[in-house]
């Protein structure tokens, strides 16, 4: 066996390790944004196409006790790189470094580097590596004078699920989209609306989800294919997710005050094919209700760090204090980093969830 670590959002982890659990992985560590798991050379192909909020999979090829250079380089050298290396592939290196004696991402990085290069040349019994075809990357990472030594096994970040075609200001990650989902999840609703749509990630990840739709299916044209996923197991683990597949039991409505939003979440919905899934329409959260029915209301409504005026945050939050206090039928689940929205609730649970370095909260009533 194998072990590889998976990356995720701060405050994610558990649903992360439920993910992991579900599909039979041994999980070893679990520690801030990162999991570490038991797998076998099918990982890869597996990972990139069912995980919902890994950003990205790495298998760890070396980890070792490190608080000096020479010993360093001496870790990286002896890692059979041409086994595992293609030849002609761009090597990028990455360095991080958390409370340790060696400091220097500059220095990881070319250090880093340097020795795989050095191998490789006496290995292959070449002079030079052209690096003209693809990349492969590694990453060196020291926490606590020790070091892991990581390779990127899916090529590109999980998050790219490949649907996101239309853009606006300041949209959700689809990975903290999904594990919002995940955490507002309910059985048995009539609706599920997003009066704050903006291009549709959160609804567009709750369809997937209620659907049981693997993120790895709406890549179009494989995105997650890499020199290490295997294209004969990526195709059998694509027939496994079509056949878990289900009926959606609800609807889903997504409204927005902004027209260029809304253009942009149907160029979403198009790319994703969800075209005539999901309701979209122009409507002024100020200016209408939501039916006091067993809906779930689930938005990232703007706020001003990065978007959204005082005066009408004022507003909007007022009104959304309002709905979770009032509305007995309503579920809610509203993500924010607006510092000044409380609810005095014995229902509504808060869970703190980062946006990018913006410290937000999920706020549940369930």
């Amino acid at each position: 066996m194998k072990k590889y670590l998976a990356t995720t959002m701060f405050g994610l982890e558990s649903i992360l390790k439920q993910e992991l659990k579900f599909l039979n992985f041994n999980i070893i560590n679990v520690s801030d944004g990162k999991i570490i798991f038991e797998g076998d050379d099918r990982t890869p192909a597996k990972t990139a196409m069912f995980l919902r909020t890994a950003g990205r999979i790495y298998e760890i090829l070396s980890d070792e006790f490190c608080n000096d250079f020479d010993t360093y380089f001496d870790l990286v050298i002896n890692v059979p790189w041409e086994d595992i290396i293609r030849k002609n592939r761009f090597v990028y290196t990455k360095g991080e470094t958390t409370n340790s004696k060696i400091s220097s991402v500059p220095v990881i990085q070319s250090m880093g580097k340097k020795a795989i290069i050095k191998r490789l040349l006496e290995k292959w019994n070449i002079d030079r590596i052209s690096e003209s075809e693809g990349e492969t990357n590694i990453t060196f990472s020291f926490e606590k004078d020790r070091l892991q030594i990581l390779l990127d096994v899916c090529g590109r970040s999980l998050h790219k699920r490949g649907y996101r075609v239309g853009k606006v200001e300041a949209p959700v990650r689809e990975t903290l989209a999904a594990g919002i989902c995940e955490l507002a999840y309910v059985k048995d609703v009539n609706k599920v609306i997003d009066p704050f749509c903006g291009s549709g990630t959160l609804l567009i990840e709750y369809y997937m989800m209620k659907r049981r739709i693997a993120p790895g299916l709406i890549t179009h044209k494989r995105n997650f294919l890499s020199d290490y996923i295997n294209e004969s197991d990526y195709n059998l683990f694509i027939e496994e997710a079509k056949s878990r597949i289900v009926e959606a039991d609800c609807d889903f409505v997504g409204y927005d005050i902004d027209s260029n939003a809304l253009d942009a979440f149907r160029k979403n919905l198009t790319k994703a094919g969800f075209t005539d899934d999901i309701i979209v329409a122009r409507k002024d959260f100020m200016k209408y209700n939501i039916e006091n029915d067993r809906n779930l209301v689930i938005c990232n409504p703007p706020y001003g760090e990065r978007i959204g005026k005082e005066e009408d945050l004022v507003e909007i939050y007022g009104k959304l204090e309002e709905m979770f206090t009032y509305s007995n039928n309503l579920l809610f689940a509203v993500y924010t980093g607006y510092d000044k929205f409380r609810i005095r609730n014995s229902q509504v649970k808060n869970r703190k969830l980062f946006n990018g370095k913006i410290k937000s909260y999920l706020y549940l009533k369930k």
